[in-house]
């Protein structure tokens, strides 16, 4: 049997979770593939990793609900369900990873060659 001050407190604390993410923008950088689309797609399992990077809270991915793949650069809405009847709304935004420094010297075409 659960003891109703253990799930009062554990509700406290998804509410609070829930407050602090409301309305954040979870940035994600990925890489590009064929024609500059996105290479794969970001997993709630990415998404869970930057929140913790990013926030500091710790979300099991499972909790993370995407109403689509997210398999293109440019802006979601997801949806965290927290705790029964608790839910964080945010905004993922995936922008392309900036290339190596020597990846552009080798894409680099010279006068000379």
């Amino acid at each position: 049997e659960i003891m109703p001050s253990l799930v009062g407190s554990e509700m406290c604390i998804e509410t609070g979770i829930a407050e602090a993410l409301k309305d954040k923008t979870v940035r994600i950088t990925a890489k590009a593939g064929q024609g500059g689309r996105l290479f794969g797609s970001v997993t709630a399992k990415e998404i869970a990793q930057e929140i913790k990077k990013q926030y500091g809270f710790d979300i099991d991915k499972r909790k993370i609900h995407l109403d689509t793949d997210i398999k293109a650069f440019g802006g979601y809405h997801i949806e965290v369900k927290l705790y029964n009847g608790i839910t964080a709304k945010l905004a993922v935004s995936v922008t392309e990873a900036q290339k190596s420094l020597i990846s552009l010297m080798r894409s680099i075409k010279f006068c000379n060659d």
